[in-house]
């Protein structure tokens, strides 16, 4: 069976980097938990809230989310898209 291994390997595919963006209006439960501080249970938190919501229309909009208090969401801001931006 294949393992997946969070760290440990030089792929860097388990996290983000500084100008990598995360839409959290169309990421998966995987995408989202690359967030800082965002793991399944908050990842899920966000996707329920985005189908109950209709999506967000700020980052400011995450402090919704049962689980994402200030810290979390100053921690995550600047890996947050809102939108698809095509370079």
């Amino acid at each position: 069976a294949a393992e997946i291994m969070a760290g440990g390997d030089d792929e860097g595919t388990d996290e983000l980097l500084p100008g990598d963006k995360v839409n959290v209006n169309t990421a998966d439960l995987e995408e989202l938990c690359l967030l800082p501080g965002v793991g399944e249970t908050i990842g899920q938190r966000i996707i329920d809230y985005r189908v109950e919501n209709g999506g967000f229309s700020s980052a400011d909009e995450l402090d919704e989310v049962e689980g994402i208090g200030d810290t979390t969401l100053e921690n995550m801001r600047e890996y947050i898209a809102l939108e698809d931006d095509a370079p």
